[in-house]
C-alpha cells in the first residue's frame, strides 16, 4: 500500500491538524510552544478546510478498492480508512473558527463541537503514527 505524494500530504495534515487540535492544551504546558502555535492559528481554518478535502479525496480513491487492500493488509487498511474518516471529521473541527466567522454555524454549536476536538487530535496524531511507518514495513 504505498504511500504517494499526496498520501504523505494526507499524513502531515493530519499531524498538523491534531497538533492545532490541541493547542490549547499545548499552550498550557509549554509557553514557548504556545507561542508558536499562536502564530500558526491563523492558519488553523484553512489546514482544516485541506485536510476536508484530501480526506475526501482519499476516500473517494480507496473504497473501490477497499476489499483487496483489506485482502493484503487488513490492520492497515482499517486504520487508514479510520484515519480518513477522523481527517474529515478533524477538519470541520479545525474549520469552526472560519464557519462561525461566515455564520455558517452558530456559536453554541460550535463551543459544543470544540469539546470534542481534543481527543479527536490526539487519535489523529496517534493514526498518523501508524501509518508513517507503514510504508516501509509491511504490517
Amino acid at each position: 500500500m504505498g504511500w504517494n505524494w499526496y498520501g504523505w500530504i494526507f499524513l502531515a495534515s493530519l499531524i498538523l491538524g491534531g497538533l492545532y487540535a490541541l493547542s490549547d492544551l499545548i499552550k498550557s504546558k509549554n509557553e514557548n510552544a504556545g507561542k508558536l502555535i499562536e502564530q500558526l492559528t491563523p492558519y488553523q481554518g484553512y489546514v482544516g478546510i485541506g485536510l476536508i478535502v484530501i480526506s475526501a479525496f482519499n476516500l473517494f480513491w480507496v473504497l473501490p478498492v477497499f476489499k483487496a487492500m483489506m485482502a493484503v493488509r487488513p490492520v492497515t487498511s482499517a486504520i487508514f480508512i479510520a484515519s480518513l474518516i477522523i481527517g474529515i471529521i478533524l477538519g470541520f473541527l479545525d474549520s469552526l473558527d472560519i464557519l462561525e466567522s461566515k455564520d455558517i454555524i452558530k456559536a453554541d454549536l460550535a463551543k459544543k463541537l470544540k469539546q470534542i476536538e481534543v481527543p479527536v487530535g490526539i487519535l489523529a496524531i496517534i493514526v498518523a503514527l501508524y501509518l508513517v511507518p507503514s510504508f516501509f514495513f509491511p504490517f
